[in-house]
């Protein structure tokens, strides 16, 4: 796993561990706040969680990040994506989520703001790549107010009860 730990003032984000995987699995089964998130529709187990978190743990490029309060120690989010080195050093974010409880009180833009810093001072990284369903109105809305740009729309359709047109595919330049 790439390896991310930052401190920021009121959160810290670091390498999740196989102990915060409960606290994914809850955010990863309450499909009505995270189905957009993580594109998942229904119920998934503590073992599928597992599975995910191990394929991205052996790779050199995957993130995947616990986000807590310095305040009270405890984990109010998950951050998942990675960097790619090449022809373009990029990163993606892939997930975010924060507890339904905390949402629109800022720290999802300070996530967003860590990564960036970080990703500045210690990475080649000069674009930040993202997909966003476009039925994910408030998703977009965020992404909008991070300063990404829509730069492509795919249509694609998950295999699932709840079939979905339409991929924005958004970019920041760092």
């Amino acid at each position: 796993m790439y390896s991310l730990n930052i401190k920021g003032t009121i959160l810290y984000l670091r390498d999740l561990g196989v102990n915060d995987l409960e606290h994914v699995l809850k955010w990863f089964n309450d499909i009505d706040d995270f189905k957009y998130a993580t594109g998942i529709f229904e119920p998934v187990t503590i073992k599928e969680v597992k599975s995910y978190f191990f394929k991205n743990f052996f790779s050199q490029k995957d993130f995947c990040l616990g986000i807590f309060s310095i305040e009270s120690g405890k984990m109010i989010g998950f951050l998942k994506g990675q960097i790619t080195n090449g022809f373009e050093d990029t990163a993606w974010i892939n997930t975010i989520m924060i507890e339904p409880g905390l949402q629109r009180k800022g720290y999802g833009t300070e996530v967003v703001n860590m990564l960036i810093g970080y990703l500045k001072e210690n990475t080649k990284v000069t674009k930040i790549y993202l997909s966003v369903c476009e039925e994910n109105i408030i998703g977009k809305l965020f992404w909008k107010k991070q300063n990404f740009s829509e730069i492509m729309r795919i249509n694609k359709s998950f295999a699932s009860n709840y079939e979905q047109q339409g991929i924005s595919i958004m970019c920041r330049q760092i």
